[in-house]
Order: structure tokens, then C-alpha cells, then sequence
């Protein structure tokens, strides 16, 4: 006898005749009241179940005694996360069943019916077994909390249509996954613990396998899984039918005149029967039919194969007979001919709240919390002892200014060394108009009144432990987009002071056949991964995302203070408005674009392709920011001694390489943001997948065919969109990258890029060639098929895997930035700088040279850099340079400091130089705005102010009327408020990320020599006790010292200990020395005391 397709014997359990037991019939209605209410207004749950006729039985015999609703934190997809209308679970407690349920709401929303065309095979990587795709994505998300639950309670899992296979998927994946559920019993059996399945008009969710393969589902639990359906409703049988369904349209519609659009949903429709050809879909379990017999409705198991309904309906009734409530009224009218009261035999009697006590203990679980803060987010991490937090958390928040604040984003991840635990990682964005003031104030808010509150209603206070920094030269790295412009301006000053040092080698007699043109291995590697994305890049990329990346550049660059120069060569039309700088190269390769006729073919990646994969480089073959350094490099050795033609000559070739720097950043800017349809694209299997809603629409009757094909087109492209959402943002399409390639997520406070880089490392160096390329596309396709959202519903591009290894040269660019944190010194000509430095570094006393002559005026840059230490000091003249172009110069090496010190003398020398330096000063502490860059103003040559042999007050109240002075001529020069506030990045060991401070704290008067060797080349600290030192007057040495002790003053030990707090390893470590002419020395302060006889004690 033929068999319905939906309904193989091989999986249906056939029942014995026979009554159903009192329990299992009870247990049937409570999962239909709740299947029902899984489809009302979460806010109105409680009152419908206490109100709602629908729901008396239930209601009566205490079936459903608390309902609660399950967030979607179980749900980690970012789309699925977005998505206002993915449905949320139920969770019940029944006191009269002492059971658990656990309600899946069916087809509701454009999401769920994304998830029912679905109808590919997905395999389950453990079990081997095939599911329907749709169903298994959302179901997978579940069996944590069944499998949980299933170890302590009695659990039942219901739901109707989509979310009745949804239950049937969950389940069978946990029993199927752990051993210890194999002999588990049904929920109404008298035990300590059961699960059972109970779904209401469920489509088939299981693809037939042959029996002797080990694929074949388990036909051991099949006694767990309880089908009740209407043979006259539809939905049950619709997949086994669709074969039919897609036959017969296709046959109508291929003979049908149909618009040119339409003939790809005929090609569509022909792939699908060939795909459904691999495999049929059926329902696994016992199967219950909803019937009229003498006028009582009846629910009768099916005991033998011909009872299995072999027609399918034609489905013109489905509204009657497949919605919820249609089968509600047929449970709850069973109850009708018998007396139901509560079970009997139930050992124990647990309430809906010990239920949530015993299962859920929040406070209890948290076993570690703590935070890092980076510049826009706090972020803290959780350990959980137990998994049921990601479904049973409903929100944290935090008190602000009276206000229940929600954290932005909740995210949890399996501890790998210990199943049994959770990391729950929270995050709040501060935002980019949040001020440092407010991101202190809401950083004490979280660290005291972080709760969490769950589905149960309570709350529970999370206790932060600690909130700390990340290193404060990786929190100093800026974003991805500012980092590219920031690395070349390192390279740019690294390669100056280089030459530097080869014009100070020859000009005290060295070699005068150094060749100033190779370039430090620094600005080498900077400017190779530079030049690898600007060679490289699409052009037809760059015209289509050129105004984006100019405007983008625009902003990251500072501005101008000069007019802008007119532009080299011919005007055209397509000239772009855009800054002066890169405007000559940008007007010149448009022109190129004009006369190759590329600006008119196009700026597709298939344009892209169909010309060969046309790079840049062989349009314009002279864009390199090597050549750019290297001309710069060998003009700056070679300028003329003329002051003023030697100025007029560095101004110049400034001009250049900046001009080259900034059109290489807009072409990266290109590169690294392209549209979303540049990293993919549409094939023909792409298109199959997408347009599954034919099964659907014939199911529901869409009578013609231009009905159906204008339901499928419409529908896949709403299929399609949704992985194009998540290549959009630039943050969401790296994430996506990364777990498509299997890439585990950045550790806090790293960079996300290198993780790529890390995963690429192999490959870097054959990057540009089509085999590396096409084997990283087919790595992403893989990827793609497996994701949770994407499903393969898109194909990468090659262009996605050229991306990648952009991506992950932007990631060796930001290490780069990381790996030393730069210190920067400014200050007039004469101010101490060079003594400063060469002191504080302990650098060779010829790294830095004095800057009292005209020669210095241009931008010769000093770097000192010690491998071993995470620092590196760069002295950087010029800011108050009466040149207006070399100012902006060195407010453009500013920018790559992570701390800053100005140093102005104190003394009168040079007035005119010391006002010109704290006007700039001023107007840089007015622009600061959301720099937090840590800034000290010394005010140096403190030792020269007036003093007397025996009295501190004198030069104390000195040093106080000089620090008051300075103080009151910032605030005059840059019109800056009383109550001015400087706020600043601070790396200290409470965790605080951002200082508040005053003009007071960050102005010190400061002296050098307070604590320097008598040869002006290094810290007393570094030298041997009997060191003969700078100060020779004793006196003045002993009220230098104590004024330093004090805090009136500030020495090279002051500033040490501050630049240690800030990166520990960033100078050496060491203490203030005390000499009192008998080789006794007391160090790190009054009462620690050493007597130095012989070798040097630290």
C-alpha cells in the first residue's frame, strides 16, 4: 500500500489502542494553551492567560501556573539580534504537572517565513543526520536550554507550525547529542526528570535517510515526540507535497508567456526540483489525528500505517483548520466528556517560585566581573556558572542621574575549558558627544550600580571588581581610518630624523657618501603595506568611492591655515572639491581615468573583472609612498645653507610627500569601505536558494503564475538583503569576515585586524596572485554555507579576498602604531629640551642636539628609540616658528604623540619666543575637545629663580608666584575659563580611565639640572655615587630636592614617576638622589636611606 510521502514508516512509532492516561492528556492541553499563547503580546501574557475563556481549562486545573518570556539572548546573530519581530520562547511552570514548558510560536513575521523556505538539507555535523535548514538554524539555538532543563525537571516542548518543528528539531539534537538523556522518560511519566515533545500542525522537519546508514534517525525516542494534526490542514503535509506543487507550476508556467523577469524564476524552479530530488522531508514520532467521531471531537494516535492520511488537502480551508486556536478548541473540547482533576502521584509539590529559586540563582553564579575601557566603550566580562544565563537574562542596566540606563550590547560564549560556565561580555558605547567628564561619571556609575535583571523579575546587583585600561600606548592607537594617516606620519618623522643623524655624521667629518635615500626599517615596512593597497586598488573603486574617501580624509587630517595652492596641470570638469593637499594627484588621475575611458565603464566589480583586474598602478604607474619618501629623504640631505632658501626648500619638499601621503590615504579609504556589492555576488545557486517561496505561495493559493513569481522575486530579495546589512558597516563585515573563516574574536583591548593578519601570515607575500586569491574565495564561500545568517545565500567576490589581506595590512599598521608609545617634546629654541631629554632617557648625550641656531628652524626631527623599552621620546621643533607652514607641520607631528610635553623657560631669555610658545600651547588645551592625551607644561630652568642659602620659603614662594604667572597668561592668551578643566587618558591602578584635571596640575615648575650629572649627559641616578653634579652650590641642591619632595617642583625623578605611572617600561627605573658632600645618598624619598661605599646600590 503506497505511504504519504510526509509520513515514512521507517520514523513513525506506531501507538497501541488504548486510552490515553490522564496525565498525558493534561500534559496535551497545557502545551496547547501555551502554543496558543506564544502568539499574544508579550505584555499581555499574564492578563489573557488569568482572563481569556480560551484558556479556563488550563487555567482551572493549574496547568499553567507562571508564564514567563525568554529573551533572545540565546540568539547571538547580529541580524536576528536587530530584528523586532523574531519571536521570543515561553517558559512555563505547571504546579499541578510539576513540569516545565518550554512554547515555540509558529510562523508570524517576514523572519519566520525566511526560515520556512528554507527548505535545503542541513546536515548536523555530529549526528550526520539531515534537517530542514530553515527549521534546524532556528531550532539549533535552543538546545542548550532544553538539555539544561531535561537534567533536573520533567520538560515539555511544544509549539505550533514553525515553532512545532522547531521543538521537534531542539530536541532530538539534545537527546541525539548527550548520552546521559538516552533513557530519559516522557514528561508525565512519574519520575524525577523527562522530556517529551508535543507540536500542533508541524510541517515535516526531518529528511529521510536510508536505514543502514548511520545518518538514520534513532527510532528509540521516537516515543518522545508527539505530532497532532488535521488531516485538512495543509502545513503538515506541504513539503512532502511540494515536489508535486513545483511540477505541476513549472509545467503551467513553462508554457505560459511570461515577462523576460519571470524566465529566471522558471530556471529557479527547475534547480529546486532537482534539489528536492536528493532527499524528501517527513515527521519523526508518534502522529495524533484531530477527529469528528459521533459528533465528539477526538485526539487518536495513529496504531497502524493505514491509518496515515494519504491525500493531502487541497488546502482551500487552511485558515479553519491549521491555525492555534482551531487546535486549543479541540484539546480543551477533549476534557469535556471526563472529570479532570490535578494528577495524582507526584512526590512533590514545587511552586512557580522555588522553581525559579532552584533553577536560577544569578547571584550565586557570577563568579568573576570585571571591565576594560577603551576610548568610546566600556566593556565588562562575566564568568556564569551556569549556561542558562544566555536565555534566562533579560537586560542589565545601570543608574544615571536617576535613570535606568541599558547596556548597548549582551553577547555570551562558551568557557572552553569548562562547559558548565558562560562569559557574558556587556557593552556600553560612551559615544563620540560624550565629554571626558561624562565618561568618568558614567564609568562610576557602572563600576557601583550595575544590575542585572532576568525574565523572572529580579534583579541582580553585578559587582564589578575592578575596571581597568588597556596599556596606555595600545589605547592611544586611534581608529582604523585614522591609523592609516597616523603610521605614515611616523614613518615620515622616523625617516627625517635618520637623515638627520647622516647630516650630523657628515657635518662633524663622517661619510659623505651615506646614501640618504634607503629608508628605515620602519618607514620601509610602513610604506610598503601602504603602497601594496594604493598600487593594487580597482580603479573603477576608487572613481566610485572617491568623494566618500576625499570627505573622509578631509576630516582626519588637520586643516589648512594657509590658502590653498592652485592645482597642477589642466583644469577639467570632473575636478573634485577637495582639500588642497592631495588635489594636484587626484586632478591628475581623473584626467588618466578620461583618457583611458575608464570613468565611463563603470564602477561594478564586474566592471572590474571584465577588463582583467585592472590595478592602479597600471594607470599610474608613479603612485608610491616609497618613491615619496625616498625623494624627500635625498632632498632634505642635499638642501642648501641659505637660511631662508633652505626654509623655502623644506617647505617644499613637505608639500610633496604630504600631497603623496594624503592621496595614498584616500585611495586606502577606497579600498578598505567599498560597497556592500563589491564583496559579493549573485549565481545561480545563490538565486535558487533565495526563491523557495514558491512552495509556499502555491500551498496558499496564489492562483497565477505572475502571482507567484512577483511573491518569489519580492521575497528572495528581502532573503538576499539580509547578510548584505551585515557587509554595510565596516565593524560588522570585519566580525562577520572573522567567523566566516573561522577566525576566534580579538581579546579585549588588541587589534582586531591582527587576528587576520595572524590567520593571512602565509600568504601575504603571494597575495596579489589569482591562485592565493581564489583559494581565499573559495575559503569564504565555505564559510558562508556554514554561517548561522548567511546560509550561502551569497558568494563572495574575489574582490572579498582581496579585502582581506587590506584588512590585514591595516592590521600591521596599527600594531606598528602599539608597539612603541611616542613621548613628544615641544618647546621654543633655548628652552632646555635637548638636556631635558638626553637626561631622561639616558640617551648617547649626541642623540639630541641643542636647537639655538637658524639651522634648526625646519622640521629636523630627534627620535630616540630603545628597543627595550615601549616608548620612544621625540623631540619636535617648529610649533612657534614664525612660518605659518612650519607650525603646521609640527601640529601635524603632534598628532602622533601619545604623550606630550611643552617645555618653556621660566627665565626671560628669547620673551617673544616664550609668548609665541604659550599662545600655542593655549589655543592646543582650547581645540582639545575629545583628545585625551596626557599633557604636562614644564617650566623649565626653575633652578635659576631667586633663592637664599637658608630659607625654602623664599624659593618656594618663587616658584609659586612663576606657576601662577604662566597660569594666568595661558588663560589670558587662549581665553580659557576659572573652572577650565584638561581631561586625560590616566593609566593608573584604580582604573580609571580618564582624569580630570586643572591648569595647577598639569603646569610644574621644572628644573633639569635639579637632579643631573655635572658633564650635562645624565640623571644623578644613573651615575656612580661619587658623580660630581650639575647644581654645585650644596644649598641650592638641598632646597631643589625638598621643593621636589614637596611637589613645588618637578625634576627629572618627577617626571620619571609620572611617565611610569602613564607606561611603566617607558623610562628607567629609578629614584631622587640626596648628596650631602660625604658620599651618603638617600633615594626614593625621605626615610629610605643608603650609604654608598663602593659599588652603586639601586
Amino acid at each position: 500500500m503506497p505511504t504519504n510521502p510526509n509520513f515514512a514508516p521507517d520514523y513513525i512509532h506506531l501507538g497501541k489502542e488504548g486510552t490515553m492516561s490522564d496525565n498525558k492528556k493534561l500534559t496535551f492541553i497545557a502545551a496547547s494553551a501555551l502554543s496558543l499563547l506564544c502568539y499574544e503580546k508579550e505584555d499581555q501574557i499574564s492578563r489573557i492567560l488569568r482572563t481569556d475563556d480560551r484558556f479556563r481549562v488550563a487555567r482551572d486545573l493549574d496547568l499553567l501556573s507562571n508564564v514567563w518570556v525568554i529573551p533572545n539572548f540565546a540568539d547571538s546573530t547580529l541580524l536576528q539580534k536587530q530584528s523586532s519581530l523574531h519571536s521570543s520562547p515561553l517558559l512555563a511552570w505547571s504546579l499541578a504537572l510539576q513540569t516545565v514548558f518550554v512554547g515555540f510560536r509558529g510562523t508570524w513575521s517576514a523572519y519566520d517565513v525566511l526560515s520556512d523556505i528554507d527548505i535545503r538539507q542541513s546536515p548536523d555535523p555530529t549526528l550526520g543526520s539531515r534537517f530542514h535548514a530553515g527549521f534546524y538554524a532556528r531550532a539549533s539555538q535552543y538546545t542548550t536550554l532544553i538539555e539544561q532543563l531535561a537534567k533536573r525537571y520533567r520538560v515539555v516542548v511544544c509549539g505550533h507550525s514553525l515553532g512545532g518543528a522547531m521543538a521537534t528539531l531542539a530536541t532530538y539534537l539534545v537527546l541525539g547529542k548527550d548520552t546521559n538523556l538516552h533513557k530519559i522518560a516522557n514528561a508525565w511519566e512519574n519520575v524525577h526528570n523527562g522530556l517529551s515533545v508535543v507540536t500542533f500542525g508541524s510541517p515535516a522537519a526531518m529528511v529521510v535517510e536510508e536505514q543502514s546508514s548511520t545518518a538514520a534517525l534513532q527510532k528509540r525516542w521516537g516515543t518522545h515526540f508527539h505530532h497532532i494534526i488535521n488531516p485538512d490542514d495543509p502545513i503538515p503535509f506541504a513539503l512532502g507535497e511540494s515536489p508535486k506543487w513545483f511540477a505541476k507550476f513549472f509545467a503551467v508556467a513553462s508554457r505560459a508567456a511570461l515577462p523576460p523577469q519571470f524566465q529566471l524564476v522558471l530556471w529557479v524552479l527547475k534547480f529546486w526540483l532537482e534539489n528536492l530530488s536528493r532527499g524528501s522531508f517527513a515527521h519523526y514520532g508518534c502522529i495524533y489525528l484531530v477527529e469528528m467521531a459521533d459528533q465528539i471531537i477526538q485526539c487518536r494516535q495513529i496504531t497502524a500505517i493505514s491509518q496515515i492520511p494519504q491525500k493531502a488537502p487541497d488546502g482551500s480551508k487552511f485558515r479553519q483548520y491549521h491555525s492555534m486556536d482551531h487546535y486549543a478548541h479541540c484539546l480543551g473540547t477533549t476534557a469535556q466528556g471526563a472529570i479532570l482533576v490535578s494528577p495524582m502521584g507526584y512526590t512533590a509539590s514545587m511552586t512557580a517560585d522555588q522553581f525559579c529559586q532552584q533553577c536560577w540563582q544569578l547571584p550565586a553564579a557570577i563568579r568573576e566581573c570585571s571591565g576594560v575601557v577603551h576610548d568610546n566603550q566600556v566593556t565588562i566580562s562575566a564568568t556564569v556558572e551556569s549556561r542558562l544565563v544566555q536565555f534566562f537574562l533579560k537586560d542589565v542596566m545601570f543608574k544615571r542621574n536617576g535613570k535606568n540606563v541599558c547596556v548597548g550590547s549582551i553577547s555570551f560564549a562558551l568557557n572552553p575549558d569548562n562547559h558548565d560556565q558562560m562569559f557574558m561580555r556587556l557593552d556600553y558605547d560612551l559615544g563620540p558627544d560624550h565629554t571626558p567628564a561624562e565618561s568618568l561619571e558614567v564609568l562610576h556609575s557602572i563600576r557601583t550600580s550595575l544590575y542585572a535583571y532576568d525574565m523572572f523579575g529580579h534583579a541582580t546587583r553585578l559587582p564589578v571588581s575592578e575596571v581597568r585600561n588597556q596599556s596606555l600606548r595600545h589605547a592611544s592607537v586611534p581608529g582604523t581610518l585614522d591609523s592609516l594617516h597616523l603610521a605614515m606620519i611616523i614613518a615620515f618623522a622616523d625617516q627625517i630624523a635618520w637623515v638627520q643623524k647622516l647630516k650630523l655624521e657628515r657635518d662633524a667629518g663622517g661619510d659623505e657618501d651615506a646614501n640618504p635615500a634607503v629608508l628605515t626599517e620602519r618607514a620601509a615596512e610602513v610604506a610598503d603595506l601602504v603602497d601594496n593597497i594604493v598600487i593594487s586598488a580597482p580603479p573603477h573603486l576608487v572613481s566610485r568611492r572617491l568623494k566618500y574617501a576625499l570627505e573622509t580624509s578631509e576630516s582626519l587630517w588637520p586643516e589648512s591655515r594657509e590658502e590653498p595652492p592652485a592645482p597642477r596641470g589642466p583644469g577639467n570638469p570632473c575636478q573634485p572639491d577637495c582639500p588642497a593637499g592631495p588635489k594636484a594627484m587626484v586632478n591628475d588621475m581623473l584626467e588618466i581615468f578620461i583618457e583611458t575611458a575608464l570613468h565611463f565603464q563603470g564602477t561594478s566589480v564586474d566592471n572590474w573583472k571584465t577588463i582583467g583586474r585592472l590595478k592602479l598602478a597600471e594607470v599610474m604607474p608613479n603612485t608610491s609612498l616609497t618613491v615619496a619618501l625616498k625623494n624627500f629623504s635625498d632632498g632634505f640631505y642635499n638642501r642648501p645653507t641659505d637660511p631662508e632658501e633652505r626654509i623655502q626648500h623644506a617647505i617644499r619638499q613637505a608639500d610633496d610627500v604630504l600631497s603623496s601621503m594624503r592621496f595614498c590615504h584616500v585611495i586606502m579609504l577606497t579600498q578598505l569601505d567599498a560597497p556592500p556589492d563589491w564583496y559579493w555576488e549573485v549565481t545561480t545557486g545563490t538565486l535558487a536558494k533565495s526563491i523557495g517561496i514558491v512552495a509556499g505561495a502555491s500551498l496558499l493559493g496564489a492562483g497565477t503564475v505572475i502571482g507567484i513569481g512577483v511573491m518569489a522575486v519580492s521575497l528572495a530579495y528581502s532573503w538576499m538583503q539580509q547578510p548584505v546589512e551585515l557587509l554595510k558597516i565596516p565593524e560588522s563585515r570585519l566580525k562577520l569576515t572573522l567567523e566566516v573563516l573561522g577566525v576566534e574574536a580579538s581579546p579585549l583591548g588588541s587589534i582586531a585586524e591582527m587576528q587576520l593578519a595572524a590567520h593571512l601570515e602565509t600568504d601575504m607575500g603571494v597575495s596579489d596572485s589569482m591562485e592565493t586569491l581564489e583559494r581565499w574565495q573559495k575559503r569564504l564561500a565555505e564559510g558562508l554555507k556554514k554561517h548561522p545568517v548567511i546560509k550561502g545565500r551569497i558568494d563572495p567576490s574575489l574582490f572579498w579576498a582581496k579585502w582581506l589581506f587590506n584588512v590585514a595590512r591595516v592590521g600591521k599598521l596599527r600594531a606598528l602604531i602599539a608597539s612603541q608609545i611616542r613621548i613628544g617634546v615641544e618647546g621654543p629654541s633655548e628652552a632646555g629640551k635637548s638636556e631635558l631629554l638626553t637626561a631622561l632617557t639616558g640617551a648617547d648625550p649626541n642623540t639630541f642636539r641643542s636647537g639655538s641656531h637658524t639651522n634648526c628652524r625646519t622640521m629636523e626631527i630627534q627620535i630616540h628609540r630603545d628597543t627595550e623599552r615601549e616608548a620612544a621620546f621625540v623631540d619636535c621643533p617648529g610649533a612657534d616658528d614664525r612660518n605659518p607652514r612650519i607650525r603646521e607641520m609640527a601640529g601635524l607631528f603632534r598628532g602622533m604623540f601619545g604623550i606630550l610635553l611643552f617645555v618653556v623657560p621660566l627665565d626671560g631669555t628669547r620673551s617673544t619666543a616664550k609668548e609665541k610658545a604659550l599662545k600655542e600651547i593655549s589655543m592646543f588645551l582650547r581645540r582639545r575637545g575629545s583628545d585625551l592625551r596626557p599633557v604636562r607644561i614644564l617650566l623649565s630652568k626653575a633652578d635659576q629663580l631667586p633663592s637664599k642659602r637658608s630659607r625654602d620659603e623664599v624659593f618656594r614662594n618663587s616658584l609659586i608666584e612663576s606657576k601662577r604667572t604662566v597660569i594666568r597668561e595661558l588663560r589670558r592668551l587662549g581665553s580659557l575659563p576659572k573652572d577650565f578643566v584638561i581631561h586625560s587618558r590616566q593609566a593608573r591602578s584604580d582604573g580609571a580611565l580618564i582624569a580630570s584635571e586643572t591648569l595647577e596640575d598639569i603646569v610644574h615648575p621644572f628644573s633639569t639640572h635639579a637632579q643631573m650629572s655635572d658633564d650635562g649627559k645624565r640623571a644623578l641616578s644613573d651615575c656612580p655615587a661619587d658623580e660630581a653634579r650639575k647644581i654645585d652650590r650644596l644649598s641650592l641642591f638641598h632646597s631643589l630636592y625638598r621643593m621636589a619632595e614637596e611637589g613645588y617642583l618637578w625634576d627629572i625623578e618627577s617626571l620619571r614617576e609620572w611617565l611610569r605611572e602613564l607606561s611603566p617600561n617607558s623610562v628607567p627605573d629609578s629614584a631622587r638622589v640626596w648628596q650631602d658632600g660625604v658620599a651618603r645618598r638617600i633615594m626614593g624619598g625621605i626615610g629610605r636611606s643608603f650609604k654608598l661605599t663602593g659599588d652603586r646600590r639601586a
